[in-house]
């Protein structure tokens, strides 16, 4: 699996299967919702956006400009952490309320022990993008969704987040998988060029103080 990049569509199939074997032997439902699955508090949560404030800066406006070519009315737009946790989640007032019906709300963890596979889930453990539609996903409340992500890696290589769009399964385009992982490497060009200005305004005042 070629990390950052978006499998072959037999790939990804493979993918998907293995990790339905693996979502079973957690003992995760395909029937309800998980009501034990991890939350964080109100200041937990606040919390780690602080920790990403930056990141979810540049991820927050890429997805305005992401929405230009999308319908808010029927697709949502989420970040998740590394670990998994929902920091930021966009669409209309229906929309959100759809999602927050299955717990994908800012605060809950999506990780494969918590909710078996979804595009958060796999994408995080693959760390490649990956697209799910409708029967896909693990849980049968998010059949009839289609749902595409990929990763967004930080300094060495290490992931920092997943960039996730879902909407209709009547709305699927394979477009919309290369769409989110142009977001994503987007998002991590505007946080290199964020950090090589943060090290040439400290080189610059190191500069100066040895120069007076």
């Amino acid at each position: 699996m070629n990390k950052g990049g978006i499998p072959t569509a037999d790939d990804m199939r493979r993918e998907i299967e293995i990790s339905h074997e693996r979502s079973k032997k957690y003992g995760i439902s395909s029937e309800v919702r998980n009501i034990s699955q991890v939350k964080l508090s109100p200041s937990e949560l606040e919390a780690k956006r602080k920790d990403a404030k930056h990141l979810l800066e540049v991820v927050v406006a890429h997805i305005q400009e992401f929405y230009e070519l999308l319908s808010p009315s029927d697709f949502m737009v989420a970040f998740a952490d590394e670990d998994g946790y929902i920091l930021h989640l966009d669409g209309s007032d229906d929309i959100k309320t759809k999602f927050s019906e299955r717990n994908c709300a800012p605060g809950y963890r999506w990780t494969e022990r918590d909710v078996g596979t979804t595009a958060i889930s796999l994408c995080r453990k693959l760390q490649s993008s990956i697209q799910l539609n409708d029967k896909d996903h693990f849980c049968k409340r998010a059949h009839g969704f289609t749902s595409s992500a990929a990763p967004i890696f930080g300094r060495q290589g290490i992931l920092e987040g997943v960039l996730v769009v879902s909407g209709p399964s009547s709305k699927i385009h394979p477009h919309t998988l290369i769409m989110i992982t142009m977001a994503a490497r987007s998002i991590e060009k505007h946080m290199r060029l964020l950090r090589r200005n943060t090290e040439m305004s400290l080189y610059i005042g190191f500069l100066d103080s040895v120069l007076e």
